[in-house]
């Protein structure tokens, strides 16, 4: 049975990963300065693009209600169902996400991100809550990873140091593509 998690945990890591990476991006992206953005479009061209793949990520891993779906919330569901008659085990509790959050989210992807919709309204959602999100996703899976029952999924947990690496990469990276870009 646990090595039947460990495909939809390393999926669901490399979706969490992206999505810290993608945040990362967008700090970065509005630390710079206007001179060395380059020019409006290029500005929002990346940070477009970096968005959409943000706030889809986050649809797929955290709200998807498509049966095959592999989302955080069935991971943990699936483990406290899984272990539900063993008396030594505590259920997973997952983190809640923000109903209107949840909603916006639900509605760009429906109207503007899968389908350009022409009634859409252009929602903007803040980083800050999105990173909420992923943080909340990426410690609902580091619970699963730290079951008991699964000894085998400790490997793929998710820790400060990776993302510290992240953060560097993703940062030093960008720092080089824009003086190359020059």
């Amino acid at each position: 049975m646990e090595t039947d998690y460990i495909k939809l945990v390393e999926e669901l890591r490399a979706v969490i990963l992206q999505c810290y990476a993608d945040i990362i991006l967008l700090e970065t992206f509005d630390k710079l300065s206007d001179i060395e953005k380059g020019s409006s479009f290029i500005e929002f061209h990346l940070s477009y693009i970096v968005k959409m793949d943000l706030a889809l990520n986050v649809y797929k891993i955290c709200i998807d209600k498509n049966k095959s779906a592999n989302t955080i919330p069935k991971l943990v569901n699936c483990v406290n169902r899984d272990f539900k008659d063993d008396k030594m085990f505590e259920p997973i509790k997952k983190n809640k996400m923000d109903k209107l959050l949840e909603n916006e989210l639900k509605e760009m992807r429906s109207t503007f991100i899968a389908h350009l919709d022409i009634n859409h309204n252009n929602k903007s959602i803040q980083i800050n809550s999105i990173k909420t999100v992923v943080m909340n996703a990426k410690e609902d899976y580091n619970k699963v990873c730290d079951c008991d029952k699964l000894p085998l999924l400790k490997g793929y947990r998710i820790n400060d140091k990776e993302l510290y690496m992240i953060k560097y990469e993703v940062s030093l990276g960008f720092g080089i593509m824009l003086a190359k870009i020059k």
